[in-house]
């Protein structure tokens, strides 16, 4: 079920939202709800993993995914990328393209975790 939420792992707050298997109408109340939490967070502070398995890529989706990078930005300290096709990662270099950031892929929420903690915990 496709929803956001904080977790903890390794003492560390990461914004885990979910998009696996939705729809784009469960996909754009997942990005309104991560918006809203994203923002009532410090500037540059906050930890993402997207798990984007299962999702149909079309224009639809991409716009919306490229909106939520776009304006979660300035709260963003890194993200990465979880359930990547080839397809997919086709689109995620579009969607980093057009938001200036850049979002690694990996092939589980442990070793994205992993990294996000170890790559992001000096800066």
């Amino acid at each position: 079920m496709a929803g956001v939420k904080f977790i903890e792992h390794v003492g560390k707050k990461i914004l885990s939202i979910d998009f696996a298997h939705a729809e784009l109408e469960e996909i754009v109340a997942v990005i309104k709800e991560a918006k809203f939490l994203i923002s009532k967070e410090p500037l540059k502070s906050v930890l993402t993993i997207t798990n984007v398995q299962g999702i149909r890529i079309g224009f639809g989706t991409v716009r919306v995914l490229k909106d939520l990078a776009v304006s979660n930005k300035p709260f963003v300290k890194a993200g990465a990328v979880i359930g990547l096709n080839s397809l997919q990662k086709i689109e995620l270099d579009v969607i980093m393209k057009f938001s200036g950031r850049k979002f690694p892929s990996f092939s589980s929420f442990a070793e994205a975790a992993d990294w996000l903690i170890n790559h992001n915990s000096n800066q």
